[in-house]
């Protein structure tokens, strides 16, 4: 490989870096039921990347593995959200119960 591979793998490594630990920063301020469907779109974008840039899909296990993460992931997220959204029990007073 030549030097300009090599630099453009560089940049790619500290991009894909540099977005990791931004994600995992992000989830000092906001709660991670927030933060998931902004994680779950990587799927649909590195899809549209891979096609873009190698002229490559997923073939049809890889395709229902990702559909199948995606709907369990969705399902969580707004499992959470209903749970979130629901009033707190009233706890019993100490020494009863």
């Amino acid at each position: 490989l030549d030097l300009s591979t090599w630099m453009l793998i560089g940049v790619f490594a500290a991009l894909g870096t540099l977005a990791h630990v931004v994600m995992t920063w992000s989830l000092k301020y906001a709660p991670s039921a927030t933060l998931a469907p902004i994680q779950y779109m990587e799927i649909p974008f590195s899809i549209l990347f891979g096609w873009m840039v190698f002229s490559d899909l997923p073939d049809r296990m890889a395709t229902s593995g990702i559909i199948l993460s995606m709907l369990a992931g969705l399902y969580i997220i707004l499992r959470e959200r209903r749970l979130a959204l629901r009033p707190p029990a009233a706890a019993a007073p100490i020494g009863e119960g």
